[in-house]
């Protein structure tokens, strides 16, 4: 009852308790998960800052190279004269996606010679930059992010040479952050992109004429309200908080603040990326599985304890046999909703973490797909813009001369390709006939109509054409020019990349495992030339071609191409899902990688051509799916040992319940009564204390009487109510190793002898009640006399049996000693000396049956004398009673034994020892008919303690009977040849009577060239 009530207690603070705890780290996971999500959106968009940082330094670095070609630059910086560099930045303006590129042109002694922004010029730039003194020291082109006296911006320096190679100056690219600025708007992030206060002094022409506090914007398009908020803080400890941090969250403005140091070569601050992103648009859609999962939860406690604390009140109703298995179905059931629960909420959650990390990973690739594609746009716009967009160029295809056009840009092509993979330039007339291939010059004049899309766009609307396009001998990025001579149009130019150029800059830019291309098999079987199909081989993917080219230079650069282990039926799946058009990722378990497919798409037909398929290591989803199956067998593991806890606990309740019913009956059916009692007052009691006295119930008997006590007969030698000052219960509980007896009367007026059993420990209910037992011992005490008697005759049996044991042999020796007697007065050989011999043997072995007896006795009695004894002496003492039996079995006894050797104990009974031991041996060197009997018995001092040795050649003693050879009774021989009592009582006298120990082995040994096996007795005696 008590157990059961606490059991209440403690579910009803459970039921308080448990959904308040699971509320409370509902809330802790919710901020988990927004920090978490925060996290992730700030680290992807650093990854963003990243790459399109690297974008803009390739771009930058792209136009340089264009640049430094020029042979109007290379003029003007031969005669230092300034030319227009102005109108560079307004061509690329026009013609391009660079609205705002500058050019410095620098002598060879670091003076700018002209600037395209302004007409500043003649001051020595090296002087106030690092980066362009350490390359006039070491000319190479240098792509770098530095702050100067404009801006703080992009720059790529490239030298410039003449024909004898003789180092003339440079060419200086500039380009901004408002490009990046402007990428990022797109994808809902507001920068400020700041110059660190440290250049402000150098900032002597700011372009953005814009500052907070001493920190210059950098980027044009700065949202003036951001402005305003910053400059509003104390912008040093704000820039110093969120560098420590990361990124902030206020939700006064409600943004989230992200933060990107950027630095010098020298890796010190140069530059702050503060990026604003607005927190309703930050995605959080899985808070609401958070609320929905944790409520769940709450509601699954709440049931898994209403239906414990049901069980704990309506325990009392069911039978142990029936509600089995009733509750274990219950608990089955229940354990299967919830680890179902556990399971979907779980997977969901990792799998969401799996999702968002695909999630990230395809839009991080695809920005850095984008990056490449921009990278190749801006490279053939520049090239478009130096090599042919000028009135030589136009004048050759004017007047269709085609070989002057091949032999003029053979010597750029050559270096395109060489610089930039540049795969073909191909001239093409207005009516879309091939005019001229630079990669085969001597195929023109076939149409292009129904095979080249894009030429027949922009020959038609006359607009630039950027894109993926199939072709009749490869399949590459493909950027188409429009070429007019002022209002005349002349026909296009395309300037395209092959794909392997387009996966080798990847592969080279960005940290992935390989790239890989796939070309829809239909394509190439309607528009390849013939002679050229032997250059695709069939995919693992159906309806796609490998480029046998590619697959080649792939391996050459120990970047394989690693065969798909999809079944058929998925690499059928994925053949579909590439068709559909749209990027998504899949994850290859088997080589832990994540692909990205980007399927190509012909803008004209809008059917996929082929795909580009981008792997990456995908550690993270492989220790997230190792975490989700460790995760979920623990979980399960302590679900299981929580319901069969819970199963254990109901079912013990049950049979507790059926138990306490059971013992009740048995404590009734008892002959002796039963209290629970504070020494006065009686609390419960069996019904024998009722049925003794004549009452039908406890309740009617306390109306009568208070105590129990009331009934003690007063008889001295008994308890009674009171014991001197202390009552009779405080009496017992000062005297429990007394035998507490008392004299009641019972409703018949029979007097009964009871002994009051008392177990202050064990039988303590609480801190005032105890259990009392009333054990009626009246019948017990008229037995007691006769059990006393048959006690000392079982003794005197036990004794009988161990002396008879020991006799047995002092008794053979004494009848075969009269026995040789007789015969040899029979034969006329007795003589007085065999008489006397005789006699004496029959005489001392009769006086050791004596001595038995004594020394038995004494150590029964615990009265034997404790003396000093020369061990050498007691051997020979042991040998002269049991030579004749050495004799007659013909068992030789090697000793040794150093004189002197004295020990205080039992001499006596040490010879028994012996007797026993060597009886053991002769027995067993008689029963294994060994020819040459041996019994070793050597004797040695060892630190503090003597140690015999008695070891036989009888072969040993079986290994599964050797740890019983020391129990009492235990023999292999027939009974009437042995009680299995001498080793034990050897065993006895060692140990108990001598303080000593005894073992007993089995042993190989040597001895006079022979191999022997037996048994070993080991006596160890201190000194």
């Amino acid at each position: 009852m008590y157990k059961q009530k606490l059991l209440l207690i403690f579910c009803i603070i459970a039921l308080i308790v448990i959904p308040c705890t699971i509320n409370y780290l509902k809330n802790q996971k919710i901020d988990l998960f927004k920090i978490t999500n925060y996290e992730n959106l700030v680290e992807k968009t650093e990854l963003t800052v990243k790459t399109l940082i690297k974008e803009k330094q390739n771009t930058t670095a792209t136009i340089a190279l264009g640049i430094a070609n020029n042979k109007e630059i290379l003029n003007n910086l031969l005669a230092q004269e300034s030319i227009d560099l102005k109108q560079y930045s307004i061509n690329l303006r026009n013609s391009t996606e660079f609205k705002n590129v500058w050019f410095q042109l620098i002598n060879k002694d670091g003076f700018s010679i002209q600037r395209s922004w302004t007409s500043y010029k003649g001051d020595n730039v090296s002087k106030i930059r690092n980066d362009l003194k350490k390359f006039l020291e070491k000319p190479k082109q240098t792509n770098s992010i530095s702050v100067g006296r404009f801006d703080m911006s992009f720059k790529s320096l490239t030298p410039i040479y003449d024909d004898s190679e003789k180092f003339l100056g440079l060419i200086e690219v500039i380009t901004h952050f408002n490009s990046i600025s402007k990428k990022l708007q797109e994808k809902n992030i507001s920068p400020i992109i700041l110059a660190d206060k440290t250049y402000k002094k150098q900032l002597t022409k700011p372009f953005s004429k814009k500052f907070i506090k001493d920190y210059y914007i950098a980027n044009l398009d700065a949202d003036v309200k951001l402005i305003k908020y910053l400059d509003s803080l104390n912008i040093d400890n704000f820039i110093s908080q969120i560098s420590e941090k990361k990124y902030l969250v206020n939700e006064e403005v409600n943004y989230l603040i992200s933060y990107y140091n950027l630095k010098d070569e020298d890796n010190k601050t140069m530059g702050h990326f503060l990026m604003f992103h607005p927190l309703d648009k930050i995605d959080t859609y899985q808070l609401n599985e958070i609320r929905y999962s944790y409520n769940i939860l709450i509601i699954l406690s709440i049931l898994i304890i209403l239906s414990i604390i049901y069980f704990n009140i309506k325990i009392k109703s069911y039978s142990h046999k029936s509600f089995n298995k009733k509750l274990l179905i219950i608990v089955v059931l229940i354990f299967t909703l919830i680890s179902i629960f556990m399971y979907i909420q779980i997977n969901k959650k990792y799998n969401n973490d799996i999702k968002a990390y695909k999630k990230n990973i395809l839009e991080q690739t695809l920005l850095e797909y984008k990056s490449i594609l921009n990278h190749n746009k801006s490279l053939s716009e520049l090239i478009f813009s130096n090599e042919i967009n000028n009135n030589y160029i136009k004048s050759l295809i004017k007047n269709r001369e085609r070989k002057k056009l091949y032999n003029h840009l053979k010597k750029s092509y050559e270096d395109l390709k060489k610089k930039y993979n540049i795969r073909q330039v191909h001239f093409h007339l207005p009516d879309s006939t091939s005019f001229l291939r630079m990669h085969r010059p001597n195929l023109y004049g076939d149409s292009l109509l129904g095979i080249r899309n894009s030429v027949e766009y922009v020959n038609r609307v006359k607009k630039p054409y950027i894109g993926f396009e199939e072709g009749k001998i490869y399949n590459g990025f493909r950027y188409v020019f429009p070429i007019f001579n002022e209002k005349e149009y002349l026909g296009s130019v395309e300037i395209s990349f092959d794909i392997y150029s387009f996966i080798d800059n990847y592969l080279k830019t960005f940290n992935v495992n390989r790239v890989n291309f796939l070309v829809n098999k239909a394509i190439v079987d309607e528009k390849v030339f013939t002679s050229e199909k032997s250059n695709y081989i069939q995919s693992p993917v159906e309806n796609f071609y490998f480029d046998k080219i590619i697959v080649e230079k792939l391996n050459k650069i120990k970047k394989p191409i690693i065969p798909n282990k999809k079944n058929q039926e998925e690499l059928i799946i994925l053949s579909e899902k590439i068709l559909q058009g749209n990027p998504f990722i899949i994850y290859f378990e088997e080589i832990n990688e994540t692909t990205t497919v980007i399927p190509l798409l012909n803008k004209f037909t809008n059917k996929v051509v082929g795909s580009i398929h981008i792997s990456k290591v995908a550690t993270f989803i492989k220790n997230r799916k190792d975490e989700f199956k460790e995760l979920i067998f623990t979980l399960l593991s302590v679900l299981i040992f929580i319901m069969i806890f819970i199963y254990r606990e109901i079912l013990s309740r049950i049979k507790l319940n059926n138990e306490l019913h059971k013992n009740q009956l048995i404590l009734d059916s008892q002959k002796s009564f039963i209290i629970i009692t504070d020494g006065i007052n009686i609390k419960a009691s069996n019904k024998s204390l009722l049925d003794f006295f004549g009452y039908k119930s406890l309740k009617k008997f306390k109306k009568e009487h208070k105590c129990v006590c009331e009934f003690f007969e007063k008889e001295k030698g008994y308890i009674q109510e009171k014991m001197g000052n202390l009552n009779w219960f405080e009496y017992i509980c000062k005297n429990l190793n007394k035998d507490n007896l008392v004299l009641m009367k019972n409703k018949d007026s029979e007097t009964h002898i009871f002994y009051i059993e008392l177990d202050i420990e064990n039988n303590k209910i609480d801190e005032e009640n105890y259990i009392v037992s009333f054990i009626d011992i009246s019948k017990i005490k008229k037995m007691e006399q006769q059990l006393i008697q048959n006690e000392k005759m079982a003794s005197m049996g036990e004794m009988i049996g161990n002396i008879a044991h020991q006799w047995r042999q002092p008794l053979s020796i004494i009848s075969s000693a009269a026995t040789g007697l007789v015969v040899q007065k029979q034969f006329q050989k007795l003589d007085d000396e065999e008489v006397e011999k005789t006699c004496n043997i029959i005489n001392k072995n009769t006086q050791y049956l004596s001595k038995t007896i004594d020394d038995f006795r004494d150590f029964i009695k615990n009265e034997r004398e404790c003396i000093n004894f020369n061990i050498e002496e007691t051997f020979d003492n042991f040998y002269n009673l049991v030579h004749p039996s050495f004799k007659r079995h013909d068992i030789k006894l090697i000793l040794d034994i150093p004189k002197g050797l004295e020990i205080k104990g039992y001499p006596n009974e040490l010879i028994q020892c012996f007797m026993n031991i060597f009886n053991n041996a002769k027995d067993a060197l008689k029963e294994n008919k060994i020819d040459e009997k041996y019994l070793f018995i050597k004797v040695y001092k060892k630190e503090k303690s003597i140690i015999i040795k008695f070891i036989d050649n009888a072969g040993g003693i079986k290994e599964d009977i050797l740890p019983k050879v020391f129990d009492p009774y235990f023999t292999t021989k027939h009974q009437s040849q042995g009680t299995g009592l001498g080793l034990n009582m050897t065993y006895n006298l060692i140990t108990k009577g001598m303080n000593g120990a005894i073992s007993a082995k089995n042993t190989k040994f040597e001895y006079e060239g022979n191999y022997y096996k037996g048994a070993e007795f080991i006596i160890t005696l201190p000194l």
